[in-house]
């Protein structure tokens, strides 16, 4: 059985926005602190990163439900199918162009760097196989 310092009702922590976490004082001077993303998989402890102490948190898992992922499966609901598939057809031309970009621009800095300066068959040849 765990040791609890303290039990605190959700409703009495701090929750930031920003963070998604919410806390509570410790004695030692830091925070208690438990993530919201925790709390939906039903995690009731929140502990303080800088000494050993925890603290259950009560709270009513009804009211701590993970948000409905179905709808977030389609980017925009209502989106055409011939928009969609302009979308998609940009996103696949912006993951080739980061690709096709980066190699480049490594093996740029990579021979810039160099000393002596490689030759740039020898640069490229990792590419080929």
């Amino acid at each position: 059985m765990t040791a609890f310092y303290d039990e605190v009702e959700i409703e009495d922590m701090l929750f930031d926005e920003e963070t998604r976490i919410y806390t509570y004082p410790c004695p030692c001077g830091d925070k208690f602190q438990i993530a919201e993303e925790d709390i939906f998989s039903g995690d009731d402890i929140a502990r303080c990163p800088s000494c050993s102490l925890i603290v259950r948190v009560i709270y009513d898992p009804d009211d701590f439900q993970r948000p409905d992922d179905s709808q977030g499966a389609d980017t925009i609901p209502n989106m055409e199918e011939s928009t969609r598939a302009k979308l998609n057809r940009l996103i696949d031309w912006a993951k080739t162009a980061v690709h096709v970009g980066f190699i480049p621009t490594v093996l740029l800095i990579g021979y810039i760097n160099a000393d002596p300066k490689p030759s740039i068959l020898r640069l490229i040849s990792p590419l080929a196989s």
